[in-house]
C-alpha cells in the first residue's frame, strides 16, 4: 500500500507468489479492491544475465491479468535465497538491458530485494539508475531493506535514492513496532519519510488479510496505518499473497486488504 505521487493518495502494495490454475475469485478477478501495486516474486539476478530468459507462462499470465485490472506490477529481483548478484554487479548494463526487455514486454517495474548483501554496491546502484531511466511510463522502481538497514543496503539506498520511487522496510517479528523500521530507514539510510513503506504479514501469525485489526497490536495493519499517517510515509506493504505467510487467509476475498485500501484513500 503506497502513496502515489501522481494522485497524492495512499496505496496498498501486496507481494504475491504468481498464481496458476483456478481463480481465487475476487482476490484475482477484482484485484483493485485489495491492492494497487503488486510485487510478483521472484526472478533471480542470474536470470537477468541470460539474454534468452523469459518469464514462465503462469507468471506472465498473472502480470497480464493484474495489469488489465489496473493494478501496477513489479517484478521482485532476488529474495532471501538468491543467485547471481555478483554477476549483476559486474555487468549492470547487461542486467539492466535484459530487465528493461521484460519491463517493456509486461508493462511492469522492478523491486530490488538484495538480502544476500552486495559486494559491489556501485554495480547495483548503476543497475537501479539504468532501469529507472528506461522504465515504462507509470511503472516503479523500489528496494527492500531490513528493518535495521545493513551497511551495504544503506550504501545502495544512499547512492540510488534519486532513482527509487520508494524503499520498503521489510517485515520483522509479527509483534515488532514498525515505527522503529521507518525511523531507522530515515536516520541510517537517509530515506525521506515520504519514500518509505513499512511491511506487514498477511496471515499465519496475524489476521491482516481478514481485518486491519487494532492499532494497539503492533502486528496489525491498523497500527501501520497510524504510523503512515503520523510520519507521512508512502504507505504499507503486505507479505504475501500465497506461500507460508498467507496461512489462515481465505482464497475468495481479503477484506482486511480492502479495509486498508479504504483507510489509506487508495481506491480510485
Amino acid at each position: 500500500q503506497r502513496k502515489t505521487e501522481d494522485s497524492g493518495s495512499c496505496c496498498v502494495r501486496t507481494k504475491t507468489h504468481a498464481y496458476a490454475g483456478p481463480s481465487r475469485n475476487s482476490v484475482q478477478t477484482e484485484a483493485t479492491k485489495y491492492t494497487n501495486v503488486a510485487g510478483i516474486s521472484f526472478i533471480q539476478p542470474s536470470n537477468l544475465m541470460n539474454d534468452t530468459f523469459q518469464l514462465s507462462d503462469p507468471v506472465g499470465k498473472a502480470i497480464q491479468s493484474l495489469r488489465k485490472q489496473g493494478v501496477t506490477v513489479q517484478l521482485l529481483v532476488g529474495g532471501q535465497i538468491s543467485q547471481g548478484w555478483s554477476q549483476l554487479e559486474s555487468d549492470p548494463q547487461k542486467a539492466a538491458s535484459n530487465a528493461l526487455k521484460l519491463m517493456k514486454m509486461y508493462d511492469c517495474g522492478i523491486e530490488i530485494d538484495d538480502e544476500a548483501g552486495a559486494s559491489n554496491t556501485a554495480g547495483v546502484i548503476k543497475f537501479i539508475e539504468l532501469i529507472s531511466t528506461g522504465k515504462p511510463k507509470g511503472t516503479h522502481i523500489s528496494m527492500d531493506i531490513d528493518g535495521t538497514p545493513t551497511r551495504l543496503q544503506t550504501e545502495i539506498v544512499k547512492g540510488a535514492i534519486a532513482h527509487l520511487d520508494w524503499v520498503n522496510s521489510m517485515v520483522s517479528s509479527p509483534m515488532y513496532n514498525q515505527t522503529h523500521s521507518a525511523v531507522y530507514s530515515h536516520q541510517k539510510a537517509g530515506v525521506p519519510f515520504s519514500k518509505i513503506t513499512i511491511a506487514y504479514y498477511a496471515g499465519t501469525w496475524v489476521h491482516n488479510c481478514e481485518t486491519i485489526g487494532s492499532k494497539t497490536n503492533n502486528g496489525d495493519t491498523a497500527a501501520g496505518l497510524d504510523i503512515v499517517k503520523a510520519l507521512g510515509l508512502r504507505g504499507l506493504s503486505i507479505w504475501a499473497v500465497g506461500g507460508a505467510s498467507y496461512a489462515g487467509c481465505g482464497t475468495t476475498s481479503a477484506p482486511g486488504f480492502a479495509q486498508a485500501m479504504k483507510a489509506l484513500g487508495a481506491h480510485n
